[in-house]
C-alpha cells in the first residue's frame, strides 16, 4: 500500500524485527521499550523456566516485566494466578516481603475493579487501607524500610480513588482526595515531595468536580493548584523536575478553559501539552516501576519495592488527546487536529500508537473525508501499528472504526 509505505517512511523510528531480538533479560528490556507485550510474556515465560532468571534480580526484573506484559495483554485470568500464586508462596514464609505483599494486593485489586467486580476491589481496599492505618498509628514512621506503611497507605488510598471514579462513585473517590489533601497540607513542612503531592490531587479533585458538573468548585480547587505552582517555582531549589506536576496544572487549565467556553484557549492550552510531548525523548519504559495511583511522577528518586502495580489511571498525553480532539471539532479546526496526532504517531510509532490517539484520529478521518479516503487512512494507521508491534492487545482493534 503506497500510502502505508509513505507514512511509514516519515517516522522518527525504525520498526523492530523480533527474530533479531535474543531471549535473554537485554532482549525482554528491548522488548518492552517497544511495547512489544505480546512478546514480552512469551519471553518472560521462556526466561523464568531458565538459569539467567534464577537470581534475585533477574527473577524480579523479569517478574514485573512479565506481570506489566499480561496486564498490557489483558490476560486478567493468567495474572491473577500467577500473582496469587506468589501471594500463596509469600504466607507460607516466616520472613514475608512485605513490599511484594502488598504491591501484589493492590493489583489483585485494581483486576477486580477492571473485570467487573468493583464492589470487591473497594471491599479489600477498605481493608487493608484499615489495617496499613492502624500500623501506622501504632507508631510505623515513614523511614520503616520494607513495607513502609505510610508509603503503602497512600498508595491504597491512591488506588480507592481510581476504583470509586471508575465506578463514578464520586462521592467515595472526591472524599478520599480531599481527606488526603488535609493529610499533605498538615505534612508538607517535612520536604518538596509533599508540595508536589498536594498539586497532583488539587488538580485532579478539580478534574474530577468538572467531570461531573461542578465547575465552580472545579475552578476553586485549579486556582488553589496554580498558587501551590507559582510558590513551588518560586524554591530556589525547584526545577526541571517539577515539568510534570506543571503539566497536571496545564492539562487542568485547559480543562477549566473548556467548561467556561473559551475553546479557542483550551484547544492551544491542549495542543502546547501535546507539543511537549512529541518533543520530548522517549524514556526507557522497560520494567518500569508504577504504583496505582494516576500519576507515579511523586515516587520518582525513591527507593522502590521489587514488585509494584502498574498505573492504570488514564496518563496525562491521553486526556490531553481526548479534549484536543473534542475542542477541534468544536472549533471546525479538524485539519490541524489531524495534522497534529498524526506528527506524533509519526515522531513515535510506539510510543503513540495508542487507543485515545488513533481512535479520536480515526474519528476525526471520518468526519474530514470521503468514506473511501478514509477508510484509506485508518488502513494505514493499522498497518503501521502491525509494523511497530502495538496492534495486539494493548491496542484495540476497535480504535480503528473499521
Amino acid at each position: 500500500m503506497e500510502e502505508a509505505t509513505a507514512f511509514l517512511s516519515k517516522c522518527r523510528t525504525v520498526p523492530l524485527d523480533p527474530q533479531c531480538v535474543p531471549c535473554s533479560l537485554a532482549g525482554l528490556k528491548v522488548f518492552a521499550q517497544a511495547s512489544a507485550w505480546k512478546h514480552v510474556v512469551e519471553m518472560s515465560g521462556k526466561l523464568l523456566a531458565q538459569s539467567e532468571s534464577s537470581t534475585e534480580n533477574g527473577l524480579s526484573f523479569v517478574l514485573r516485566t512479565r506481570f506489566e506484559g499480561l496486564f498490557r495483554m489483558k490476560m486478567f485470568d493468567e495474572l491473577t494466578h500467577e500473582v496469587t500464586r506468589i501471594l500463596e508462596q509469600e504466607a507460607a514464609k516466616s520472613n514475608k516481603n512485605m513490599d511484594v505483599v502488598l504491591a501484589l494486593r493492590l493489583l489483585i485489586a485494581e483486576i477486580l475493579s477492571l473485570t467487573g467486580r468493583g464492589e470487591e476491589a473497594l471491599t479489600e481496599l477498605t481493608v487493608l487501607k484499615r489495617g496499613l492505618g492502624e500500623e501506622c498509628g501504632a507508631g510505623a514512621g515513614a523511614d520503616a524500610g520494607q513495607g513502609s506503611n505510610p508509603l503503602w497507605l497512600w498508595r491504597t488510598k491512591n488506588s480507592i480513588v481510581n476504583v470509586a471514579m471508575r465506578m463514578r462513585l464520586w462521592r467515595t473517590a472526591i472524599g478520599e482526595m480531599t481527606g488526603m489533601i488535609s493529610e499533605v497540607e498538615a505534612a508538607k513542612a517535612d520536604g518538596m515531595e509533599y508540595a508536589k503531592a498536594e498539586i497532583v490531587l488539587l488538580g485532579r479533585l478539580s478534574r474530577a468536580m468538572l467531570q461531573i458538573g461542578a465547575v465552580k468548585a472545579g475552578v476553586a480547587y485549579f486556582q488553589k493548584a496554580k498558587e501551590r505552582l507559582e510558590d513551588l517555582e518560586s524554591r530556589a531549589e525547584a526545577g526541571a523536575a517539577e515539568s510534570d506536576v506543571a503539566e497536571h496544572v496545564q492539562l487542568t487549565s485547559g480543562l477549566v478553559l473548556f467548561s467556561q467556553g473559551n475553546f479557542e484557549e483550551a484547544f492551544s492550552t491542549f495542543g502546547a501539552i501535546l507539543s511537549k510531548a512529541q518533543g520530548r525523548q522517549s524514556s526507557d519504559t522497560s520494567a518500569v516501576v508504577l504504583d496505582a495511583s494516576e500519576d507515579s511522577s511523586n515516587n520518582r528518586g525513591k527507593k522502590a519495592p521489587v514488585l509494584c502495580s502498574i498505573e492504570l489511571e488514564e496518563s496525562l498525553l491521553a486526556v490531553a488527546v481526548n479534549n484536543f480532539a473534542v475542542t477541534a471539532l468544536h472549533l471546525r479546526k479538524m485539519n490541524v487536529s489531524v495534522s497534529k496526532l498524526e506528527s506524533l504517531i509519526r515522531e513515535d510509532p510506539v510510543r503513540y500508537l495508542s487507543d485515545p490517539v488513533v481512535f479520536n484520529l480515526s474519528t476525526l478521518y471520518e468526519l474530514s473525508c470521503s468514506p473511501e479516503v478514509s477508510t484509506k487512512k485508518k488502513l494505514v494507521l493499522k498497518k503501521c501499528a502491525e509494523m511497530y508491534l502495538v496492534d495486539d492487545g494493548p491496542l484495540n482493534w476497535r480504535s480503528f472504526r473499521l
